[in-house]
């Protein structure tokens, strides 16, 4: 099995209601499920150092899974994965690279049980690599480290038996957004793949009846969500960037992560962690910080060996017209103050970079 590092080729999707994978396969153009995407025109593509862009929904193929996004501005170092156009065996050795349940990138080895599995009259390889959610989208590789097949579903009830897309049907994709040369959201029919550029009830070259719903909706912003990113263009940040699911944001102000997500119908919290405890006897110094800090809205916290900032304000305080001004103030004010901790807990007493530091940022 090839020995190659992925982290510059396959990317977390990240959306309003959660995230997936894809693959690049030209530095503006990558590879995704249509269900990873699915009500989305815009997401944000994330590589395994934490950078994000916006990619934009270009066309779909509802009938196999499919998707291709185009990448506003290129991620740094990005490669493109090489598509296999020739067949596979059963027994040949594979590897499905994704991001399950949205953790750091994860390779899971295993073999091809069969290269002719029919799921709703689509062809599919099965495979016994271990595939969790948050897997779909990404690309099944060969020993040689070339794209084989698109991880697409799995039996819940079955021990590792997944479905992988053949990369053909990807490659016969690719052909005709480069035919077409799509600039807005594109969906192929699924009875005869003519392109449909704008909603409609039937496929104008087939007469199929298109189900709008599935293949046109977009999600809603909930009022919290469109209050909080509404604070996020105001302080210059793009909200699309910042999403990681329902009523949940994941992010960097500076060099610190930030995460924001409801807590059932009580609270919204936000919430940083800003760094580890020093590896020293004596932490009365830090510990004397710590107590005596006091910026209100903001409180800091220890967890295990971690220091947090956080900040909490009522469901029903961000309901009131009134007190959005000072939700947004305090928002804005909560990111910065997070940029600030981080570095002067390090700088000061001694404190390690927590795991969602971005250390170059420290250290420039």
């Amino acid at each position: 099995m090839s020995n190659r590092n992925y982290e510059n080729m396959v990317v977390k999707i990240n959306t309003k209601l959660g995230t997936g994978t894809g693959f690049l396969i030209s530095e503006n153009l990558a590879v995704s499920n249509f269900h990873v995407i699915e009500q989305h025109r815009e997401v944000a593509i994330e590589n395994d150092s934490k950078e994000r862009s916006v990619a934009r929904v270009l066309m779909t193929d509802p009938q196999r899974d499919l998707a291709l996004l185009h990448i506003e501005s290129p991620l740094n170092n990005s490669e493109v994965l090489n598509l296999r156009n020739s067949n596979v065996s059963t027994s040949d050795e594979v590897v499905a690279v994704g991001f399950p349940f949205g953790m750091p990138l994860t390779h899971t080895k295993g073999v091809i049980s069969s290269t002719n599995q029919k799921v709703n009259n689509i062809n599919y390889y099965s495979i016994d690599a271990a595939i969790n959610p948050g897997n779909s989208g990404g690309p099944v590789l060969d020993s040689n480290g070339e794209v084989v097949g698109v991880t697409t579903l799995k039996f819940n009830n079955a021990d590792n038996m997944g479905f992988a897309l053949p990369i053909k049907e990807v490659i016969s994709m690719v052909e005709k957004y480069e035919a077409l040369k799509p600039t807005s959201y594109t969906v192929l029919c699924p009875q005869c793949t003519n392109s449909l550029e704008e909603e409609s009830e039937e496929c104008h070259s087939c007469g199929y009846e298109v189900n709008t719903e599935r293949f046109f909706s977009q999600t809603d912003c909930s009022s919290i969500e469109t209050l909080v990113e509404s604070a996020f263009e105001d302080m210059g940040l793009n909200p699309v960037t910042t999403r990681s699911g329902k009523e949940r944001w994941n992010f960097h102000s500076g060099s610190s992560e930030v995460n924001i997500f409801r807590y059932r119908n009580s609270f919204l919290f936000a919430t940083s962690p800003l760094a580890k405890l020093p590896l020293k006897e004596d932490l009365k110094p830090v510990y004397k910080f710590l107590l005596s800090y006091d910026e209100r809205p903001y409180f800091l916290s220890i967890s295990g060996d971690e220091v947090f900032l956080s900040y909490r304000v009522y469901i029903n305080d961000l309901e009131n017209k009134d007190l959005e001004e000072t939700f947004k103030k305090n928002l804005t004010g909560f990111l910065k103050e997070a940029d600030r901790l981080d570095n002067y807990l390090i700088d000061n007493y001694d404190c390690r970079p927590s795991m969602g530091t971005l250390i170059d940022k420290l250290a420039g």
